[in-house]
């Protein structure tokens, strides 16, 4: 696994990794389930958006996850990008995602 967040309202671990793998976990790490993420593409890093409490995932190929439902399932957004995506930060003025790597990609509260 190469990433690991905490949902903020219900506390579940969720772990990121190679081939678009999610294991979320309730039981504070204790067992894993596998969730869809509908990508095959390495996910690489996680976020939590503090205002909506929305899970965010960036990997290769421009991939960008979001959960409104605390990782339970996964939306793609659009990235306009195909290149590789390491890490994610919010902008705690603005609400801005900002993705990054071999780009940046900049989505106004997401």
């Amino acid at each position: 696994m190469l990433a690991l967040v905490v949902d903020p309202r219900s506390g579940a671990r969720l772990a990121f990794g190679s081939g678009g793998t999610i294991l979320r976990s309730e039981e504070l790490g204790r067992s894993w389930q596998p969730v869809a993420s509908g990508t095959d593409q390495d996910l690489r890093a996680g976020v939590v958006e503090p205002r909506s409490g929305a899970l965010f995932a960036v990997g290769k190929g421009g991939t960008l996850l979001r959960s409104d439902d605390g990782g339970r399932t996964w939306r793609r957004l659009r990235t306009h990008t195909r290149k590789n995506l390491k890490g994610a930060l919010l902008d705690p003025r603005s609400g801005a995602l900002v993705a990054y790597s071999e780009r940046i990609v900049r989505l106004e509260r997401p």
